[in-house]
């Protein structure tokens, strides 16, 4: 739900000062942000939900985040492939 008009830099920046944080990808028009720990994606998860940034139009709902639902064995072959470019 981030809108295109958002510069993906403003929500790297928003991620990565957090607590854990390791990295920040695009996959198919959706933003994952991975952490270290389940505990430091929850509090960040827990602390920027509902978020909005400039390029937000005004009334946005803001930021829905949300835990990767994908096995961890097809989320970290994912993380690999994007890592290499």
């Amino acid at each position: 739900n981030i809108p295109k008009s958002c510069k993906r830099e403003d929500l790297k920046k928003l991620f990565s000062g957090d607590e854990g944080f390791f990295a920040f990808r695009e996959v198919r028009h959706m933003v994952f942000v991975d952490f270290a720990e389940t505990k430091h994606a929850t509090r960040s998860m827990r602390q920027h939900q509902g978020q909005t940034l400039p390029g937000f139009p005004p009334n946005h709902p803001g930021i829905v985040i949300d835990y990767d639902k994908d096995k961890r064995s097809k989320r970290n072959a994912m993380f690999e492939l994007s890592m290499k470019g």
